[in-house]
């Protein structure tokens, strides 16, 4: 009975996001953009999408984040390379 249950539920969740998808793919028409557009702003409009000032501020955030990263981890090594000349230094 159990894989009955298991099953079942696993074919609401696939149908659901396969309806999901499909909802999302269908083009819009133009009235629902104009209406889309007037309520949330342009911001979200396909049209004036700008994919490379997107792409150029993601790029800018990864290279700061890859940064810090760096910094952290080369402060990391030197507070364990640290301790460990500590621990080294106690058990002589």
């Amino acid at each position: 009975m159990y894989w009955r249950n298991k099953l079942f539920f696993t074919l609401v969740i696939y149908f659901t996001g396969f309806a999901t998808a499909i909802y999302v793919l269908v083009p819009e028409d133009a009235q629902a953009m104009e209406v889309r557009e007037k309520t949330l702003g342009t911001v979200y409009s396909e049209k004036k999408f700008n994919s490379q000032a997107f792409a150029q501020k993601t790029s800018n955030g990864l290279h700061k984040f890859i940064s810090f990263a760096e910094d952290k981890a080369s402060e990391v090594k030197r507070r364990v390379k640290a301790k460990l000349a500590e621990g080294q230094g106690d058990s002589d």
